[in-house]
């Protein structure tokens, strides 16, 4: 049996039966995404290798794809639910479980960390990257609130002070949609290199969804909103204001969340998702982080 299914940005996957085992395979003919899938390969075995048995763990990777003009991987399939599809008919106490495991490899990511001087070089170059990209874009070069956005977002990364962040270990992409749920163990997937290597991302990534609901702007299935929301703000209370006074994370946190906005912005063409991400960065830069 083998199944495709749409990949992104250039990457192929496919579900295969093989001696009964379901494989997902993951690959690219981009070399470019091939040096992402990569670090992606490699992080994703170091994560599993240090997580076993604490209830937060990765798929496993069987081996990788490596042949000229291929790079992938072949990982073990998981039977599990979408964060969405998981609380919809979770017990009462699902969300606390689930916040107390988050908190935990939060934790462990920031104990591996170590505080370190962030120049302001780094994050305008990013910011240059992004609005090139933005200015190549027939339907955002014209729009003068995204103008606007990119100016406030440059005067504050100018005027910041000297930025000391958590520089170490993050996943990269830590949204909920990249964690899968299956029974009590967490399945984290898609880990990315990220342009900083900072916890600070993954808490970025996770009020992604928590905070601003955007996976869940995205679910085109029915579900209880109003359930999930109450959810989403419980969680956000619990794990932002467990880590808002670790170093670093405070005065960081408004610069990284508008960057990410930014940088998934660039790349946007649908009306709705570039009005929803205008409006997340419009409160982010006429406010502190609440």
């Amino acid at each position: 049996m083998r199944l495709k299914i749409a990949g992104h940005s250039g990457c192929s996957i496919e579900v295969i039966r093989e001696n009964g085992q379901l494989l997902l395979y993951k690959y690219s003919t981009n070399p470019e995404y091939g040096k992402r899938l990569q670090k992606q390969f490699e992080k994703q075995q170091e994560f599993r290798q240090k997580s076993l048995g604490k209830g937060i763990t990765a798929p496993s990777v069987l081996h990788r794809i490596d042949s000229p003009g291929k790079f992938g991987m072949v990982m073990e399939f998981i039977h599990a639910k979408t964060f969405i599809d998981y609380f919809e008919n979770a017990s009462y106490t699902a969300p606390n479980e689930f916040a107390d495991k988050i908190i935990a490899f939060l934790e462990s990511e920031f104990a591996q960390s170590s505080l370190q001087g962030i120049p302001e070089s780094l994050l305008t170059a990013k910011l240059d990257s992004v609005e090139s990209n933005i200015l190549a874009s027939e339907i955002l070069r014209n729009d003068k609130e995204i103008s606007g956005l990119l100016i406030r977002a440059r005067a504050l990364i100018h005027d910041g002070n000297a930025r000391e962040w958590p520089v170490g270990s993050c996943h990269g992409d830590f949204t909920l949609s990249n964690i899968l749920f299956q029974d009590s163990t967490l399945y984290l997937i898609d880990f990315l290199d990220s342009f900083i290597e900072t916890p600070l991302m993954d808490l970025v990534k996770l009020r992604q969804d928590t905070r601003y609901c955007w996976s869940q702007f995205l679910y085109q299935d029915p579900f209880d909103c109003v359930k999930n929301r109450i959810i989403m703000d419980f969680l956000d209370n619990r794990i932002w204001y467990h880590f808002k006074n670790y170093p670093g994370v405070s005065s960081g946190y408004l610069e990284l969340q508008c960057m990410n906005f930014l940088r998934i912005l660039q790349y946007a063409k649908s009306p709705g998702i570039i009005d929803f991400l205008k409006k997340q960065l419009i409160q982010l830069l006429q406010k502190e982080p609440s």
